[in-house]
């Protein structure tokens, strides 16, 4: 064999050699980018899924309360529905304020050193999508009035429960309570309660409301009711004697 033919060999050799590690390279480089989109699109559903279920709900005006935080931690509070955003140290967060209605995105970072054999979970998600209600509902339990006794062991008719909430909107407009009830705790219960009218009208102030009661009781027992306000949260009354 020639010079030339074994040169023209080795030629097509080496080029179909590169064509190889080029469609690897290509291929590899795939691979890379459909890791990429598949991780946003897995972020994306995960901060979707968390405004379709918050890590808390509650009213405007209202604080939450994370436990005791290491000053090593830095939160970020910001306003979806505004520029505002807020940063904050360790306990610092407790003392924070949610003055408005809306949306907010909370995110922290820790800023110490992971020692050898620590474990570095954390506490609390990355980010906690937090939805603040214009409206605040409290039960005045003090009232409550049932409009027969209960007895144990015996299905509740034709009894009415009613009790006081005061209510307070952050436009001080009126709002429509929708299918309000509440359920009992406790064992050997299944006592339950149904507002009378399912779309109630609540005003700024005092309000008195009417649930229509059914279910029984085992005799012996302590109950709890737990009324659902008009964010879903619930609002428990410790009923104060044995049944």
């Amino acid at each position: 064999m020639n010079s030339t033919s074994l040169f023209s060999k080795y030629s097509r050799i080496f080029i179909k050699t590169m064509r190889f590690l080029f469609f690897v390279f290509v291929f590899l480089i795939s691979l890379t980018v459909q890791g990429q989109q598949s991780s946003k699109v897995s972020l994306n559903e995960e901060l979707y899924a968390s405004y379709e279920n918050p890590y808390k709900i509650i009213s405007f005006g209202e604080k939450i309360n994370f436990g005791k935080i290491e000053n090593s931690i830095v939160w970020t509070v910001s306003s979806n529905d505004s520029n505002k955003k807020s940063s904050l140290i360790g306990n610092e967060i407790n003392n924070y304020i949610f003055e408005s209605p809306g949306t907010y995105k909370i995110t922290f970072n820790e800023n110490k050193a992971i020692k050898d054999g620590e474990c570095n979970h954390t506490v609390f998600p990355e980010v906690m999508l937090i939805k603040v209600s214009p409206y605040k509902m409290d039960f005045d339990f003090s009232t409550i009035q049932f409009s027969t006794k209960l007895e144990a062991g015996a299905p509740i008719e034709n009894c009415l429960l009613t009790v006081d909430v005061h209510l307070k909107s952050f436009s001080n407009e009126k709002v429509a309570f929708q299918n309000g009830k509440f359920v009992s705790a406790g064992i050997d219960t299944t006592i339950e309660g149904q507002l009378l009218n399912n779309a109630f009208t609540l005003n700024p102030g005092i309000n008195k409301l009417v649930y229509q009661l059914k279910g029984v009781a085992k005799s012996g027992n302590f109950i709890m009711l737990d009324f659902f306000d008009i964010n879903g949260q619930v609002q428990s009354y410790y009923y104060p004697t044995k049944l």
